[in-house]
């Protein structure tokens, strides 16, 4: 079943049970109407016990000259004390009578009121509903577009998790970041967004945020954001990574190596933490403008990472392989990495043609420093 039929479905489901919960009230507002007395019935009949009492009394009076006068007596007692409740109970129903108010429906709902509990408990039930899909639909990231990334396997995890938990806030997390990987930042954007509202302070959510403003250009906002998850989260090795590339690309070595070289102090064995190391060892060109005036590492960063990770290591999302791997470096030549970057690789990897050949070369380069070449 598609979302839409899923939404509907328990919509109208909804408000069927706000219906039904309707027509009990109103079932059983008309038996408790029905076991009530008219205020109208019960005044004229007061009224009448009044009138019939009072004729007594006046009945007595005719008789008084035939009756002994203690019997007079007594029942001129017992009929003035009955005339005196049945006025007691007259001015009662008069006070109910006028605090009574008619019925204001008219019609078929004045004569079912079983029904008026049915449409106003369907409505209320309807208009909870609308309210509550609004508010998180609006609170879920919208799916990705189909693209061969967003239809991997991970990512459509991902969005499953959203689907049953909007609030998944990992989830939101992790699929904000396999959006950034392939470079598709506005898919990505309301994914961290929504996590940073969840969490403010969460520092995979902040070192997330800080890629996307860094890729969009904002390198001043990017470092901002880093600075303050490296302070408060010193363990996290992805914000260290990050901060240490966003540098290189300020043109800041200082803190580019001061923030790698913590990585490197921190993270555990493995590839990464090789290609790190082999690009703290290169040559001083790799990690600012090299001779001809080319900042590769800024290079990098704006035409191949979003593909080929942050080092060359690949992205299994974006099905790269690892550039910095010593067997794929034993097996080119430089040429043949330069005229891949040139002319591309048909439909695996677009062309750059536009590149000097200073770029070209630079590029070259910080690759075999990471390679170790």
């Amino acid at each position: 079943m598609s979302g839409a039929a899923e939404l509907w479905s328990s919509g109208l489901l909804w408000i069927a049970i706000g219906a039904l919960f309707g027509l009990v009230v109103g079932l059983w507002s008309t038996r408790r109407d029905a076991g009530q007395v008219d205020p109208f019935s019960a005044f004229d009949d007061a009224a009448e016990r009044q009138a019939h009492r009072v004729a007594l009394l006046r009945d007595l009076e005719e008789q008084k000259g035939s009756l002994p006068a203690e019997v007079y007596a007594a029942q001129r007692q017992e009929y003035e004390l009955l005339a005196a409740q049945a006025l007691a109970e007259r001015e009662k129903a008069q006070a109910k009578l006028a605090k009574h108010r008619p019925p204001s429906a008219t019609g078929l709902w004045a004569r079912h009121p079983q029904l008026r509990g049915l449409a106003w408990g369907a409505a209320a039930v309807a208009t909870l509903w609308l309210i509550w899909t609004v508010l998180s639909r609006s609170a879920t990231p919208p799916p990705p577009a189909r693209t061969a990334a967003a239809s991997s396997p991970e990512l459509e995890e991902v969005g499953a998790l959203l689907r049953r938990d909007p609030a998944n806030l990992p989830a939101l997390i992790r699929g904000g970041e396999l959006l950034l990987r392939a470079g598709r930042f506005d898919d990505a954007t309301p994914y961290l967004d929504r996590a940073l509202q969840l969490d403010p302070e969460h520092p995979a959510a902040l070192t997330n945020w800080a890629a996307l403003r860094a890729a969009r250009g904002d390198l001043d906002g990017a470092a901002r954001i880093l600075d303050r998850v490296v302070a408060r989260h010193p363990n996290e090795l992805e914000a260290w990574s990050l901060r240490g590339m966003v540098a290189m690309q300020r043109g800041d070595d200082t803190t580019a190596k001061a923030s790698l070289t913590e990585f490197v102090a921190r993270a555990p064995d493995g590839p990464e933490k090789e290609g790190v190391k082999a690009l703290l060892n290169a040559p001083a060109p790799t990690l600012a403008a090299d001779g001809g005036g080319v900042d590769a590492a800024a290079l990098w960063q704006a035409k191949c990472a979003s593909c080929h990770g942050d080092a060359g290591r690949g992205d299994p999302l974006a099905e790269t392989r690892d550039l910095t791997a010593p067997a794929y470096q034993r097996q080119v030549d430089d040429a043949h990495l330069r005229e891949s970057i040139r002319a591309g690789r048909g439909d695996e990897m677009p062309a750059f043609e536009n590149l000097s050949a200073a770029e070209l070369d630079a590029l070259v380069r910080l690759l075999r420093a990471w390679g170790g070449r």
